[in-house]
């Protein structure tokens, strides 16, 4: 029988590029994802897909999403913290030390729903020329 589906074309989504700011936010959700590696796409690498939602302002309602490596990296010399960790630290409202990160598990990072962090936001440019946003930092509420 043939088809009576009508073509049609979907609409371009257009997502807004947040300024340059801090911003007050929640994480609404996580989920496990995979992602080329960053040095090696033809592998895979295992990541955590967070969601904040902007909780005050001009952009209330507004998500950022933000993925990290389930990885808890204090840094080091010349190295920045993993994602997860700042994210745990903000949360925390410290730093965590190798205590704290020892007894860290699959439960305490789904317990990050709902809680509340500062996101710093800053620019990039993507590989087609356009400009992005994405979370530089996460702080501690105040």
């Amino acid at each position: 029988m043939p088809t009576t589906f009508q073509p049609e074309i979907p609409e371009k989504k257009e997502y807004p590029v947040l300024p340059e700011d801090m911003y007050q936010a929640q994480i609404s959700s996580i989920e496990d994802d995979e992602r080329p590696k960053y040095r090696n796409p033809d592998e895979k690498e295992q990541v955590m897909k967070f969601v904040f939602t902007v909780m005050e302002g001009e952009f209330l309602g507004v998500n950022i999403l933000c993925s990290a490596t389930p990885s808890l990296f204090k840094g080091s010399e010349g190295l920045s913290p993993s994602k997860l960790y700042q994210i745990l630290s903000a949360v925390n409202k410290k730093p965590l030390d190798d205590e704290d990160l020892a007894g860290i598990n699959t439960e305490d990072v789904n317990a990050l729903i709902g809680q509340n962090v500062r996101v710093v936001v800053k620019h990039y440019q993507n590989s087609k020329g356009e400009t992005r946003h994405k979370i530089d930092s996460f702080l501690p509420v105040k």
